[in-house]
């Protein structure tokens, strides 16, 4: 059985954010990072035979959490696995197994409901950075305890909004969508 958690929902029907929900297992549910690889493999293959983008699984595999028994945090982004140092992500081979932490994902309606966000060109003067050749996970606030909401595409041009002094910076991508990565990471285009 799993406990659901939600956070803020919207106000009313197409009106804010999205709801998003925590589901966290009341038992522990065993991850064996091969088999993961496997089932996510078999998703992005079915997706690319049905005409989707493969990579557009990526944000959906962020709200995995998983952890190891000393309880690290593990994400794999469909070509890669990363663990959660305390200060940032980086590559690392994952253990034999790990368990599932918490699975966090948002109730979207259809797109013409959702209120339309402004153009980057209203906030910024164009892209100011490009993303790492690895992509970067992103999160809702700039709150490394949480779980990341989703991973940021290998090489993609952003606009930083804000940077913090703790090296957070708050990206916005040419669509309108914003979140909060590792600005240590980013490459400046200017």
């Amino acid at each position: 059985m799993m406990n659901v958690s939600s956070l803020p929902p919207a106000v009313a029907p197409g009106v804010g954010p999205s709801p998003t929900f925590v589901l966290q297992p009341s038992t522990v549910v065993p991850v064996m990072p091969a088999q993961w690889q496997a089932y996510v493999a078999k998703a992005q293959s079915e997706l690319s035979a049905d005409g989707i983008d493969p990579w557009s699984l990526v944000p959906a595999l962020a709200g995995f959490a998983l952890a190891d028994v000393a309880g690290r945090s593990w994400s794999f982004d469909g070509r890669l696995w990363f663990i959660w140092d305390g200060q940032g992500w980086r590559t690392a081979s994952p253990p034999d197994a790990l368990r599932l932490a918490s699975v966090t994902f948002d109730l979207v309606g259809e797109a013409h409901t959702l209120p339309p966000l402004p153009a980057l060109a209203a906030l910024v003067d164009g892209p100011t950075h490009l993303v790492p050749p690895t992509g970067t996970p992103a999160w809702a606030t700039p709150v490394a305890a949480a779980a990341p909401i989703a991973v940021v595409p290998p090489q993609l041009a952003v606009a930083v909004l804000e940077w913090q002094p703790t090296g957070w910076a708050q990206i916005q991508t040419e669509n309108g969508w914003r979140g909060w990565v590792d600005g240590r990471q980013l490459q400046p285009l200017r």
